[in-house]
């Protein structure tokens, strides 16, 4: 599947059924015990979003914050906000697309209920 038609698709569902928040992502099993290629850090999202490209938030959730200026937004018709970390091929051994997925990540998080699950898990995984 490529950007242009995940984005149709969500759009699409957005109109018929209006989610709070939606996302494409990568996901592999263990990505966060064990780095996505050799000598890469850990990807520790511990949500629901896993490794999230493509992120959408209802206007609700997306009012009142600022991203970055590399990470690509448009607002949706319903005034929610679609944030993309490339419209090419993602590939998990550019740094500069595994940044832009660990802010899309990190907003998702801030931005819905996850945040209270993911400060829990983290903090349970820390050692003490």
């Amino acid at each position: 599947m490529t950007y242009p038609r995940f984005k149709t698709a969500l759009l699409r569902i957005n109109v018929s059924s209006p989610p709070v928040w939606a996302c494409a992502y990568a996901y592999r099993t263990d990505y966060d015990e064990l780095p996505l290629f050799p000598g890469a850090e850990l990807f520790r999202s511990s949500s629901g979003f896993h490794i999230p490209w493509l992120g959408y938030l209802s206007a609700p959730l997306a009012s009142g914050f600022e991203l970055p200026p590399e990470i690509l937004t448009e607002r949706t018709p319903d005034g929610g906000l679609l944030m993309t970390a490339t419209k090419e091929r993602l590939g998990p051994t550019v740094p500069e697309h595994r940044r832009r997925l660990r802010v899309i990540a990190e907003t998702m998080v801030a931005r819905t209920v996850f945040q209270a699950q993911v400060t829990e898990r983290l903090s349970k995984a820390e050692p003490s």
